[in-house]
């Protein structure tokens, strides 16, 4: 593992260590030619990031919910996400994915996503958090977890949470050449 990697690594750790929930960051990605923060902040409506949501954290649970109690990375301007699945810039959760959702398909129609998502499986919790620009596939990450009792079980925005700081990354990805 590279010292960047093993840094990320640590750092979503540490996040979910924060709120006594071991989160594990899987599947990251992030195209460096084209993500900065800056791009997220143009993209903010208001105090949010537009979303979509592919799939339910826990059955029963409408989209709109499933937002409401997470928070972005205060890297970036806006602090939570707000339903707009047709946005240019936004991000895509994907709950419980059955398997890595492609390039191909993350940023495409919400109805071809659907088909990703899986059901919340007996123990673990797991969601991929795709930004996209348009068809575009700026940064992916996916993050496991415990199984969140609810919404508010803080197991829930830790494993969400964690997949979106690698999506929304600091932009100084290249450590300084000390001579």
């Amino acid at each position: 593992m590279r010292g960047i990697e093993a840094a990320a690594l640590g750092a979503a750790l540490a996040l979910g260590a924060c709120a006594g929930v071991p989160v594990v960051v899987t599947h990251d990605m992030v195209d460096r030619d084209y993500y900065r923060p800056a791009i997220v902040n143009a993209g903010a409506r208001g105090a949010a990031l537009p979303a979509a949501v592919a799939g339910a954290p826990l059955p029963g649970v409408d989209p709109a919910a499933a937002l409401a109690p997470i928070h972005l990375p205060s890297r970036v301007n806006p602090r939570g996400l707000v339903l707009a699945p047709d946005a240019e810039l936004r991000v895509v959760l994907v709950f419980n994915p059955i398997d890595e959702v492609g390039a191909d398909t993350a940023c495409g129609p919400l109805p071809a996503l659907q088909a990703a998502a899986g059901a919340p499986g007996a123990d673990e919790f797991s969601v991929q958090a795709v930004l996209c620009a348009g068809t575009r596939r700026v940064s992916t990450a996916i993050a496991h977890g415990p199984k969140p009792k609810n919404l508010n079980d803080p197991a829930y925005a830790a494993v969400v949470e964690g997949a979106l700081d690698k999506v929304m990354p600091f932009d100084n990805f290249y450590e300084p050449v000390v001579p």
